[in-house]
């Protein structure tokens, strides 16, 4: 499959099967997804791989960060428990998840260059996910910005989390979404 392949077939998936991605094939994936340009000297990412043994608890981490953000403040009471049960399984139906985390720094224009990076890597390690026949869905959910969910995840201070990739093996694959001709939005000077 060339790139222009994997780029136009690529999809989010949000359907997984039940099989587990192990951390083998994910660390493969990342080796090759590092190779990402960045403009610093320093690599400015590190992941964080969750899968069967540490599920529960993550899970569980979310449910708390998202009842402390107050998410479902406007719903009663009955729906919020419902909520809470319905994310908790949305959760155990995805196989693993992926954090990516970046070191922020505080000057504007490096923490720019270092979050287009890290960005970068993420649609690295997605079509390269494809490619192998695994499915992924870039996720930056409420329950990322949450400091005390950072912080039991073990990020430092100066770490933000710029995406969780859900992944897995497809259950099924959605049609392509249009897109809008790059024509129609391209400008010459």
């Amino acid at each position: 499959m060339s790139i222009a392949e994997v780029i136009r077939e690529r999809r989010s998936i949000r359907d997984f099967k039940p099989d587990s991605i192990d951390e083998a094939t994910v660390l493969s994936l990342l080796e090759d997804a590092v190779w990402a340009p960045f403009h610093s000297k320093n690599e400015p990412w590190r992941f964080i791989f969750v899968s069967k043994p540490g599920k529960e608890r993550f899970i569980q981490m979310v449910a708390d960060s998202y009842l402390r953000m107050d998410q479902y403040k406007s719903m009663p009471p009955e729906q919020r428990s419902q909520l809470g049960a319905k994310l908790k399984a949305a959760f155990h139906a995805v196989p693993a998840f992926l954090l990516v985390i970046m070191k922020e720094s505080e000057s504007r224009k490096r923490w720019e260059e270092d979050f287009a990076a890290t960005s970068a890597l993420i649609q690295n390690f997605m079509l390269l996910a494809w490619e192998q026949g695994v499915g992924t869905v870039w996720k930056t959910n409420p329950y990322i910005y949450d400091r005390l969910f950072c912080d039991n995840m073990c990020l430092q201070s100066d770490e933000k989390i710029v995406g969780v990739v859900q992944l897995g093996y497809p259950a099924e694959l959605p049609e392509a979404r249009e897109r809008v001709s790059a024509s129609q939005l391209f400008t010459v000077l």
